[in-house]
């Protein structure tokens, strides 16, 4: 898969939080084994330019794969002019962007046969979490076994957290999932999900053995 290119459309684009965006893209004329690698948990090589026009190829995590050749992408704005500012500027619906290959070992397979699973995550990196979670609920809501989760999620401020209201119902909803978020740089009042500062020891104990 990694020698194949090809376009993928722009069908959309929404506001996660203040600086990330989550883009579906469409695989147009992509071949059956490309569209068989687009599941979420795996990443997809993006080719597109920085802000000073110097092309570049980055990987993104699939969160979502609402249709067999459509697929979103959540990506955060950083500031220092790499591709991901590039994407936030310029990518509208209707617009497309060079896709290269998808990769990556970790998907709701890997997982689903396990009884409990540990994830750890900062920032723009609960991408794979959410990807994850959002495949263990579909399977829990058609009866089928799931594991045990925990999320210990770590951001700067509450404003920060992609899907917080997706991560919460979750937690509230179902017996297998339990997240705790640390907040780093903000003054929080610590109750059931949120402490401030970064986890210890015992607090990552949460995430089993």
């Amino acid at each position: 898969m990694n020698g194949m290119t090809l376009q993928a459309r722009c069908e959309s684009v929404t506001h996660e939080t203040a600086d990330i965006k989550v883009f579906a893209l469409r695989a147009h004329g992509a071949s059956a084994e490309f569209l068989d690698g687009l599941r979420p948990g795996r990443h997809v090589a993006v080719s597109y330019p920085d802000t000073t026009g110097t092309p570049q190829q980055r990987l993104y995590s699939i969160t979502r794969t609402p249709a067999a050749d459509l697929f979103e992408i959540a990506v955060k704005r950083e500031g220092h002019g790499g591709v991901s500012d590039q994407l936030h500027a310029t990518l509208c619906a209707g617009e497309t962007a060079p896709m290269h290959f998808v990769a990556g070992d970790i998907c709701l397979a890997s997982i689903v046969d396990c009884q409990r699973v540990g994830m750890l995550a900062g920032g723009i990196g609960i991408t794979l979490p959410i990807a994850l979670l959002r495949g263990l609920r579909e399977r829990a809501q058609r009866g089928l076994a799931v594991p045990d989760v925990a999320l210990v999620l770590c951001v700067p401020s509450i404003a920060q957290i992609p899907f917080l209201q997706e991560l919460l119902e979750l937690e509230l909803t179902t017996a297998w999932f339990a997240l705790q978020v640390f907040v780093t740089r903000e003054t929080v009042k610590s109750n059931g999900h949120f402490k401030a500062g970064r986890p210890g020891a015992a607090d990552l104990s949460l995430l089993g053995a």
